[in-house]
């Protein structure tokens, strides 16, 4: 099973995003991983009790500020204009998305798992 794993496209002006992933979905067999940062800050906490499963939870908090280019990222995911909904719709136009999720030990990183 062939799978593809991009953490590129936010080094790519947004306006190039489409078919990025259109190329990604193409070359892939199977599933595309897709890795965007993330912005805005979080609160999670995480709580242990003896003899049960340890519990994460962690939520972004919505931080809508514009994204000024700073030489590396055109954009990033929940700054003004770039809503996770937007890049959602615009995935599920190249197969179905059946896992989007940001690591809770990694708030800084949204994934997302299409199936082609």
């Amino acid at each position: 099973m062939l799978h593809v794993h991009l953490k590129v496209l936010e080094h790519l002006p947004f306006e190039d995003f489409d078919k990025a992933v259109s190329e990604l979905c193409r070359v892939a067999r199977t599933h595309v991983v897709i890795s965007i940062p993330h912005f805005g800050p979080m609160f999670s906490f995480s709580l242990k009790i003896p003899f049960l499963p340890q519990i994460y939870f962690s939520v972004k908090i919505p931080f809508p500020k514009k994204h000024v280019f700073n030489g590396q990222h055109y954009w990033e995911l929940c700054k003004r204009g770039y809503p996770v909904q937007r890049i959602r719709d615009m995935l599920s136009m190249h197969g179905k998305i059946i896992r989007n999720f940001v690591p809770f030990g990694s708030p800084h990183h949204h994934f997302f798992v299409i199936k082609l």
